[in-house]
């Protein structure tokens, strides 16, 4: 089933005129439109010279993305991602969610974007808890995007469409690139069905993921 879901509106700013403005937020679609899939408002933000993604969340927090230097314009720069969540329209006190630079706890992981989405899908499930299903295939290609969707009524059907849809991207010889377990790391515990893997073919990617809704 065809699945275009709704985004959460652009910021509606001067910027948003700004060549560089927009080329940011063109580079970090990839962070960006899961972002907005999830209806939090997401801006490219300036702070003390550097550049950072921030994301409304709804319930008076918001969630910064960045690096510890502050976003290059080209994302295969990042040498790790520092993820935090304050208070809406302050500078503080700020909770870290996540730290894959030189000195943070999930260091390990560098500059890979696979355990920063999982993160945020973790984030997501948390502020929405729900026992109803979805499982959302997204493909990424050098011409856009498209998601597909399939309702589940439970947990377990969840879990049978997601093994369904990788054995189907793995007879059309996509590689698989990613599949965590859920890390322990702060914040509560998403539902156990929680999943998410990250596919390749050529130049294109496929996440597929299961969802509350």
């Amino acid at each position: 089933m065809s699945y275009n879901p709704k985004l959460a509106p652009r910021p509606d700013h001067y910027r948003v005129h700004d060549a560089l403005w927009q080329s940011l937020y063109a580079n970090y679609a990839h962070l960006i439109t899961p972002l907005r899939q999830n209806g939090w408002v997401t801006d490219v933000e300036l702070s003390e010279g550097a550049y950072f993604i921030r994301a409304t969340l709804g319930d008076g927090t918001e969630l910064h993305i960045g690096t510890a230097e502050g976003l290059p314009h080209d994302p295969r720069e990042v040498r790790g991602w520092l993820i935090s969540r304050q208070p809406e329209g302050t500078n503080g006190p700020a909770t870290v969610l996540y730290n894959s630079t030189a000195d943070g706890a999930h260091r390990s992981n560098g500059g890979e974007v696979d355990p920063v989405l999982a993160r945020i899908e973790r984030l997501r499930s948390a502020l929405r808890p729900s026992r109803t299903y979805q499982v959302l295939s997204t493909i990424y290609t050098p011409f856009g995007s498209q998601t597909d969707a399939h309702p589940c009524a439970n947990a377990t059907e969840a879990g049978e469409v997601f093994e369904a849809h990788s054995q189907k991207l793995t007879a059309e010889l996509w590689t698989r690139l990613y599949a965590p377990a859920w890390p322990s790391v702060e914040g509560p515990e998403p539902q156990p069905a929680l999943r998410l893997s990250v596919w390749a073919l050529g130049p294109d990617i496929s996440v597929l993921r299961i969802t509350a809704v």
